[in-house]
């Protein structure tokens, strides 16, 4: 975390993830950390020594992601951003002030990776992790994989077969966040995580997706988080 001179916004920047033969894969879009685990860098400007309460230079352990940068600097602008409510949905994501600033606030404790293409051989994929603990499930095959972050930062042991509590405490959890949002029958059923068959539905992930002609259901459907 480098001065900025000028200016009154913070820069977050981060850098581009491929595989480049690690896993013996290559390219990007896979949920291990060479890939969906990328630096966030905050610049802030001098002006703003006197409120950020962390020095330059500092890493911080919480779990953050790119749909915090919005949040980050609509806060940064004075603006704010609608609350949740059953008929506006807020924005994805949390400001990262707060974390700056040394305010207390309540953050998330896991953080869901996907890129559920479906359609697209071996990218079909969800993960939760804790910043400890990894869990993936691809989504057509239902093959889990299980990894230890820091005893393990390269993932080359897989888990998933020796820590078989550990295990179903995390495919629970991924099945609660699917119903959490709302997935339909097709993502979870009874708290059981389906296999994926066929195209993704598309589950009101797009403004006015109900509305729109197919709207209800896609092949060929993205959505990376990481």
């Amino acid at each position: 975390m480098t001065p900025h001179v000028g200016g009154c916004v913070p820069v977050p920047e981060s850098l581009p993830a491929h595989a480049h033969r690690s896993h013996d894969l290559w390219r990007k879009g896979y949920p291990y950390e060479n890939v969906a685990s990328i630096p966030l860098i905050i610049r802030w400007p001098t002006s703003w020594d006197c409120k950020v309460s962390i020095p330059r230079g500092s890493s911080l352990p919480f779990l953050v992601e790119l749909r915090d940068v919005f949040p980050t600097l609509a806060e940064a602008a004075g603006i704010e951003l609608p609350a949740y409510t059953a008929d506006n949905r807020a924005p994805d994501g949390l400001s990262l002030l707060p974390l700056l600033m040394g305010t207390r606030v309540s953050w998330r404790s896991t953080l869901l990776l996907e890129l559920a293409q479906c359609s697209f051989d071996g990218l079909n994929w969800a993960s939760l992790t804790d910043g400890r603990m990894k869990y993936v499930r691809h989504l057509d095959s239902a093959k889990e994989q299980l990894f230890d972050l820091l005893k393990d930062p390269l993932e080359l042991s897989d888990l998933a077969s020796s820590s078989l509590d550990v295990l179903t405490a995390w495919r629970g959890q991924l099945a609660a966040e699917f119903e959490s949002e709302g997935r339909s029958s097709q993502w979870v059923a009874d708290g059981v995580l389906q296999l994926m068959q066929g195209g993704c539905e598309q589950y009101q992930l797009l403004p006015n997706a109900a509305s729109e002609p197919g709207g209800g259901r896609i092949d060929n459907h993205s959505r990376e988080t990481a």
